[in-house]
């Protein structure tokens, strides 16, 4: 491989983290905190109950 074959694949990989990996890990990101929150609140009611 030469210098422009791998720097069209690294800016390839760059492309399709920016409009895949990236809303990947925020959907992720977003799901752990829901998790998170439904746990806080589930040990709060058990607590009073």
């Amino acid at each position: 491989m030469d210098a422009l074959e791998l720097l069209f694949l690294f800016l390839s990989a760059v492309v399709l983290y920016t409009y895949v990996g990236y809303g990947i890990i925020l959907w992720t990101m977003v799901k752990i905190k829901q998790y998170k929150k439904e746990q806080i609140f589930a040990g709060e009611k058990s607590n009073h109950g």
